[in-house]
């Protein structure tokens, strides 16, 4: 397959390509994956869900495989690890909670400096 090159006349045009299976706003700088109006620089939208999807060589491209974000069918926010990896959270360069590949929350608490303690999932109530 060829390479294809796109030119426009100037920074502001627009390029929508597939009836915006990708659309380009150069008006706004902005960039819509199934979506005709992008409200944000990068904005992604599907019909029932809408899925962000990161691999690489060592997880595989598959459906399956890396990391996927997503918001399903009923509005909630999935984050789905299909590796058998950890998800870490950091904050001002530290992490500060994980989920273990085996599904155990863990968080490091500041009294206890490089230490964690650990609650498996079934165990845990959050307050707000």
């Amino acid at each position: 397959m060829g390479l294809t090159q796109i030119t426009t006349g100037g920074v502001d045009d627009n390029i929508n390509i597939d009836s915006n299976t990708l659309k380009v706003d150069g008006t706004n700088n902005r960039v819509g994956i199934g979506q005709s109006s992008p409200a944000s620089a990068l904005h992604v939208s599907g019909t029932s869900a809408a899925r962000f999807q990161l691999s690489t060589d060592n997880t595989g491209h598959t459906t399956n495989d890396g990391v996927r974000i997503q918001i399903d069918s009923s509005n909630n926010l999935e984050l789905l690890q299909r590796e058998s990896a950890n998800i870490e959270f950091f904050t001002a360069g530290s992490e500060r909670v994980r989920s273990t590949a085996l599904g155990v929350l863990a968080s490091a608490l500041r009294v206890l400096p490089m230490s964690f303690t650990s609650i498996r999932p079934q165990q845990m109530s959050i307050y707000v």
